[in-house]
């Protein structure tokens, strides 16, 4: 033990004139402090002295023992007034750990720290951590069971010592920081490097009726890495939750700036980040890399805002079919599709597979017969000649689909896409929810290579139904029960910069969300598609009350195209994308579509084989003249605007603009008639939802006349009802064999030609009969009519 004694330090007691004070008084504190110390008779600090003590007539006091640290010692005469020289501090110590740096943690957690040292520093992975005193201190406990907190500026490694970066599981110091974050108000670091942290779950939730303000964020989002070890679908890397499900959690926490990474081992990953019940909080600049499960899921969030996301190689896809090691071939302009082993059968009809050669040519075929295990016949002549003698042809199928029956919770895939291991995944279920709406459930048991047994039961049966696991999950539960019970979670939910990058499956998935906004993002799924790494969609979306913005790029695999747009009164709005088409392979896909929404496409480069492409139900054989098309998709399936012939739009979008010419024919109500013609020209401006048109014909030659009343065929675009306008025609030069009567005419709503009138003054008009129209016969007639928009 350090000694305080005349020997050692050899206090007494004397006046100004250096003579001995008799019964002078020795009063010992902690240093700095005016709290009395206990001054010991032994070695052993089991007895202790009087305080205070008192002088013999020598001014000598007996010999004192305390425990290492620092003090502060009064010498005061009788009364109470200090000797010259006092009060003075000391340090007792005889430890040679007691030092206030420490080269490692370990060193640290030995050591035995004089009390008068109020602060210390460690060095970790080249970087000073200091301390402070602090009785509730967490990060740091040394020998002498003092507990210390960081001083200044907080990082994780404050409580964990980083050994071998990536390899060191520091993931129980990690979540001790954030702890102490949550209970004091802090911002806790996340330093460049990687930090590994095994199996652990930061929970970064706080109790409802929390109003701490508290971050964890990264110093750095490309540089301060955290790895996940946990091997499990079903649990959460990082989770911000609340404890209570009806209610949500409290606190304003300020997460990210970091990148999250998998460890290599384990084939079942968490979600990287899992957001539940939280209101009022923001996600700073964060990146995702490696997994295969979501790598965010957001669900019953208010007030929340994201910032800048960054997701690679995330995401989980359900091939119908592997085609490993299996390479193809097809000459252009045939229908032959061999592989260099065995993997078709009878059941392939119908299905896609996408062919991908080195140089990253890539086209689709959908499968139209069955010849052999080796070989098929596909819908369209193939564009390029795939030869896997002189280069490497991958093939990649189409994404499995599923069956489930209402009331049953089991979901049945059409191939084998199912291991023990995907218990705990998230699905998404086109169709099998509430009134045919997503049904979002989790994979509660495995029963066999093609079914797994959900958590929920289906509301609707489905057959050939499209499922996924989405890479961005903006997840809800109907059946939430906190603030906004009565309208759909998630609210108020806006990301800024979301870029999903090589995703499999889909890229974003939303079910369930109001005033949801996302800006300026892009996702691009794999250039080259492979089984490992293949996309459905690029977006699916289920009530989503909100809108996207941003850029859609490179290919999906199958019959998805880009985009799954269900049950929607949102604005998906993609002023760029680039689509691979396959025949009759839809670009957009929309089902249960609801009135009030719209999907704008501005430039949409679509490349490969795109003559049969189709948006599903909005275009329908596009134009290849280059390959470009700018549409406008709204919520109607009526209008045929002549720059995409034979296709449809609708909706009602008023900003539309846009023209064309096209071709005009005479024909009757009951029979058409056969009539040559000299000029048979229309031009026609559409502004918003009313069309202006200019027609010229002249008739050369009867052949056969038609039967009924006679009408013009060839309007571009289908007549509105009529309480929202009809026709009217002006202008009119008519050389006809009618005389006294005045031609005019109208459309009917539903209809896209002009029916024929003849007028006299005072007179009903009458429908213009064949017998009016004789060889050279001309007319010239402009007008304007409202379209049909629902």
């Amino acid at each position: 033990m350090p000694i305080l004694s005349g020997e050692a330090l050899s206090f007494r007691a004397v006046d100004s004139n250096g003579d001995p004070v008799s019964g002078a008084l020795l009063k010992l504190y902690i240093a700095g402090t005016t709290t009395q110390a206990t001054a010991y008779t032994d070695a052993g600090l089991t007895t202790a002295h009087p305080w205070p003590l008192v002088a013999n007539a020598a001014g000598i006091f007996d010999t004192i023992y305390a425990a290492d640290g620092g003090y502060k010692v009064d010498i005061q005469d009788p009364d109470g007034a200090s000797l010259p020289g006092f009060p003075q501090e000391v340090v007792t110590s005889q430890s040679a750990a007691a030092v206030s740096t420490f080269n490692t943690r370990a060193e640290a957690e030995a050591a035995i720290v004089l009390a008068v040292v109020f602060k210390i520093a460690l060095i970790n992975n080249g970087r000073v951590l200091e301390y402070y005193r602090d009785a509730s201190g967490t990060a740091l406990t040394t020998g002498d069971g003092a507990t210390w907190s960081p001083a200044g500026r907080a990082y994780v490694t404050h409580w964990a010592a980083n050994t071998t970066p990536g390899t060191t599981d520091i993931g129980a110091g990690v979540a001790a920081a954030v702890n102490w974050a949550k209970a004091n108000g802090r911002i806790v670091f996340v330093p460049e490097g990687r930090h590994y942290c095994g199996t652990t779950t930061i929970d970064c939730g706080l109790a409802v009726g929390s109003t701490v303000k508290w971050g964890f964020e990264g110093e750095d989002r490309a540089a301060s890495i955290l790895i996940t070890g946990i091997d499990d679908h079903s649990r959460d890397f990082i989770q911000v939750k609340s404890p209570n499900s009806a209610e949500r959690c409290g606190g304003t926490p300020s997460i990210g700036n970091f990148r999250i990474e998998r460890n290599s081992s384990g084939d079942r990953q968490p979600i990287f980040l899992h957001t539940y019940g939280v209101s009022n909080a923001r996600l700073l600049p964060m990146s995702f890399a490696g997994s295969n499960n979501s790598h965010a899921r957001h669900e019953v969030l208010y007030n929340y805002r994201i910032n800048d996301i960054q997701s690679y190689f995330g995401g989980r896809h359900y091939l119908y079919k592997a085609t490993d090691g299996i390479e193809f071939d097809i000459t252009s302009g045939t229908t032959t599709l061999t592989s260099t082993s065995a993997v078709f059968a009878a059941g392939d009809v119908g299905k896609t597979i996408r062919l991908t050669r080195d140089d990253g040519t890539g086209e689709k075929f959908v499968i139209a017969s069955f010849t052999s295990t080796t070989e098929v016949e596909v819908t369209a002549n193939a564009d390029y000649t795939f030869d896997s003698g002189t280069q490497t042809v991958v093939g990649t199928f189409e994404h499995a689909r599923c069956a489930m029956t209402a009331s049953s919770a089991t979901l049945t895939a059409n191939a084998s896409v199912f291991s023990a291991e995907d218990v705990g995944l998230y699905v998404y279920v086109e169709g099998a929810g509430a009134s045919g709406k997503v049904l979002a459930s989790q994979i509660s048991a495995y029963v066999s290579a093609t079914e797994v047994t959900l958590a929920d039961n289906a509301s609707t049966t489905v057959s050939d139904a499209v499922f996924y696991t989405p890479c961005i999950d903006i997840a809800s539960n109907p059946d939430y029960s906190g603030i906004s019970a009565s309208r759909p979670e998630t609210n108020d939910l806006v990301i800024e910069r979301l870029h999903v990058e090589n995703y499999a499956g889909v890229g974003l998935g939303v079910n369930i969300a109001t005033d949801f906004i996302i800006l300026d993002s892009k996702i691009h799924a794999e250039a080259q598609p492979v089984d490992e790494r293949s996309s459905l969609y690029s977006i699916a979306g289920a009530d989503w009350k909100g809108s996207f913005t941003g850029i859609l790029a490179a290919d999906t695999v199958g019959r998805g195209g880009k985009c799954l747009w269900m049950d929607q009164n949102g604005v998906l709005n993609l002023p760029y994308t680039r689509q691979y088409l396959s025949s009759g392979e839809p670009l957009c896909t929309l089902g249960n579509f609801q009135s009030g929404g719209f999907v704008y496409y501005g430039r949409t480069d679509l490349i490969g084989d795109i003559s049969q492409g189709t948006f599903d139900g909005v275009l329908d054989g596009l134009s290849t003249t280059d390959r470009r098309v700018f549409v406008d998709v709204l919520t109607a399936t009526d209008i045929a605007p002549t720059e995409m012939p034979a296709q449809t739009v609708a909706g009602n979008f008023k900003g539309w603009t846009e023209g064309g010419t096209g071709t005009v024919t005479l024909a009757g109500t009951t029979t058409d008639g056969d009539y040559s013609y000299s000029s048979q020209a229309l031009d026609w401006t559409r502004f918003g939802d009313v069309v202006f048109f200019q027609i010229r014909i002249v008739v050369s030659a009867i052949n056969t006349a038609a039967t009924g009343n006679m009408v013009i065929k060839g309007l571009p675009y289908v007549a509105a009802s009529a309480t929202q306008g009809g026709a009217y025609l002006s202008n009119w030069r008519w050389d006809l064999t009618t005389t006294g009567a005045h031609p005019t005419g109208h459309i009917n709503a539903g209809e896209t030609q002009i029916r024929l009138l003849e007028c006299v003054d005072n007179t009903a008009p009458a429908a213009m009969v064949p017998g009016g129209v004789l060889a050279n016969t001309s007319m010239t007639v402009s007008g304007h009519y409202k379209i049909k928009l629902t």
